[in-house]
């Protein structure tokens, strides 16, 4: 386990990092739109691709240099290390959802979890910023079809978002464990010239 972080502290911390500045972009994207409802679904969806994209593209040279390594006789296989990592760096983000939920729960018996539940409502979405354009715009949506002022989304969503950046680290991890390119099926080539001059 020691071995584990050492190995992977630093792509844990750039995990949480990433998270955190496209989370802010995901923010400041879903407030400027949040009045045009095909605008802001828009902005959520890029603001949630390019988020899932640095992922895919951080752990794909992971993948391609561990598979050097692994050819070599230097390192053992580790199909799962992306996912283990992406799962260590969303720990806030489950531990939070998982007291939304319990407070939401609880919320309305005992001010007091009434009160850690709008505190983590503002985290959790906060957290997950990039994927508050989409959120909010299912929400709206929501409220409209069923004729009410407000609509929230069941608490346990907050779950459901670790999902996606799991899938692509892992995405990430395997096709560049294969040094395949998704690039290379629209015909993009990577720039193989020499740059050190």
């Amino acid at each position: 386990m020691k071995q584990f972080f050492s190995e992977n502290s630093y792509y844990i911390v750039r995990c949480l990092i990433n998270q955190i500045v496209m989370a802010l972009f995901g923010v400041m994207v879903a407030f400027a739109t949040l009045n045009n409802d095909p605008i802001l679904l828009v902005g959520g969806i890029l603001a949630a691709g390019l988020y899932l994209v640095l992922f895919y593209f951080m752990f794909w040279e992971v993948g391609g240099k561990d598979r050097i390594a692994e050819d070599a006789g230097r390192r053992t296989p580790t199909p799962l290390r992306a996912v283990l990592v992406s799962l260590i760096a969303n720990v806030p983000n489950l531990i939070i959802a998982a007291l939304l939920v319990i407070s939401g729960f609880n919320g309305q018996a005992n001010e007091s979890w009434g009160n850690t539940y709008a505190v983590c409502t503002v985290l959790a979405r906060g957290l997950q910023g990039m994927y508050l354009g989409i959120i909010s715009f299912t929400e709206h949506r929501m409220a409209l079809a069923l004729g009410v002022e407000n609509y929230v989304l069941p608490t346990f969503i907050f779950f459901l978002t670790t999902i996606p950046a799991v899938v692509s680290c892992w995405l990430g991890y395997f096709l560049g464990h294969r040094n395949f390119r998704i690039a290379g099926i629209f015909g993009i080539k990577p720039n193989t010239r020499d740059q050190t001059k």
